[in-house]
C-alpha cells in the first residue's frame, strides 16, 4: 500500500493519551523503543507514540509501512497482511475494546491509550478488512446517526447544500443524542427509536445514500418488525385469557371479514394454512398473526 495512503490515516487524533510523533518529528529515544519491543531491522517509521512520563521511549507504539510494535504493560507486534479480522466492542457506560485476530492469535485493546474507533479504521484500512462493530440495535443507532451527521457538516456526502431548517434539524437531532445518552436504558431506547426515524426522514429529504444510512433503514425495519410481532402476541394473550372488551373487538373484526371462528375450528392443518393464505392475499392481512390465532384455535 502507498505510504502516502497510509500517512493520510495517521495523526494524533488515533491516541488519547501519550506523546504523538509524525514521521517527520521522529524523536532520539526511538532508539531506545526499537532496542525494547521493535525491531532492529526497522528502517521507516510513520509515527511513533511514547506513552511513557519522562518521554524515555521505553513504552508506547511505533507504527511502520507493514508493521505495528507495541509496549503496555505487555509487548507484542504483527503485520498488516497477517490480520484476519477486526472487531470493535463499543457498548453504553462502557470502555470500547478493539480486537485484532491473527492466524494463531488475538490481541485485545482495551487502555484509555487509544482512541478505539481511530484505530480500528486505521487497521481496517492499512489490512483492506472491514471491521465488526459489535453494538446493540440502539447503540448502532447513536453511533451511525452521528457519523452521518459528522459526515454532512464535513462535506463527506457530495452536492449537499443545507438549508437553515436543514442545519438545524440536524442540530437539535445531536442535542436530543446528548440528552438520550443520560437517559436510563428502557427511556433511552424508546427515544432513540423516534430519533432514528427523523433523522431518516432528514436523510431522506436530502436524498443521501450511504452504507451508514442503509444500516439505519435495516434497523428501522427490524424495530416496527419486533413492534408488530410483540403487539401481535400481547393482542393473542389477551384474547386468550378473557380479556372481554377484546374479544369483542376480535369477534366483530372477524365478522367483518367474514371469518368464522367454528368453520375455522374444523379445518386440517393444511386447510388452515391455505385459508390463512387465501386471506391474506385478499386483504393484506398479517399472515403472522393470523398464524399466531389459528394455533390458538386449533389447540
Amino acid at each position: 500500500m502507498e505510504r502516502e495512503k497510509i500517512l493520510s490515516y495517521l495523526n494524533e487524533d488515533i491516541m488519547n493519551q501519550g506523546t504523538y510523533y509524525s514521521h517527520k518529528c521522529i524523536p532520539a529515544q526511538i532508539s531506545h523503543a526499537i532496542y525494547m519491543f521493535g525491531n532492529l531491522t526497522i528502517t521507516d517509521i510513520l509515527a511513533f507514540i511514547d506513552i511513557t512520563q519522562n518521554q524515555d521511549g521505553s513504552q508506547g507504539v511505533i507504527i511502520t509501512p507493514t508493521h505495528i510494535y507495541f509496549c503496555f504493560t505487555k509487548s507484542g507486534s504483527f503485520a498488516y497482511e497477517d490480520i484476519q479480522s477486526l472487531r470493535l466492542q463499543k457498548h453504553r457506560h462502557q470502555q470500547a475494546i478493539s480486537s485484532i485476530c491473527l492466524k494463531e492469535k488475538t490481541y485485545t485493546f482495551q487502555n484509555n491509550y487509544f482512541n478505539q474507533e481511530k484505530w480500528i479504521e486505521f487497521l481496517s484500512f492499512v489490512s483492506q478488512i472491514d471491521y465488526e462493530l459489535q453494538m446493540t440495535i440502539h447503540e448502532k443507532i447513536e453511533y451511525y446517526t452521528r457519523k452521518v451527521i459528522d459526515d454532512i457538516f464535513n462535506d463527506e456526502y457530495e452536492d449537499v447544500a443545507l438549508t437553515s431548517k436543514q442545519d438545524q434539524q440536524l442540530h437539535d437531532v445531536l442535542d436530543n443524542l446528548k440528552v438520550v445518552s443520560q437517559m436510563e436504558d428502557d427511556d433511552c431506547q424508546s427515544e432513540l427509536e423516534i430519533i432514528c426515524k427523523q433523522s431518516l426522514d432528514i436523510f431522506f429529504d436530502l436524498e443521501l445514500d450511504s452504507d451508514e444510512i442503509d444500516i439505519l433503514i435495516d434497523i428501522e425495519k427490524q424495530i416496527s418488525s419486533m413492534m408488530e410481532s410483540q403487539y401481535g402476541e400481547d393482542i393473542i394473550n389477551q384474547y386468550t385469557q378473557g380479556n372481554k372488551e377484546l374479544y369483542e373487538r376480535v369477534q366483530n373484526t372477524m365478522q367483518a371479514l367474514g371469518i368464522s371462528e367454528e368453520e375455522l375450528k374444523g379445518k386440517t392443518p393444511e386447510e388452515l394454512e391455505q385459508y390463512i393464505n387465501d386471506l391474506c392475499h385478499r386483504f393484506g392481512i398479517s399472515k403472522s398473526m393470523l398464524d399466531d390465532l389459528a394455533k390458538k384455535f386449533t389447540c
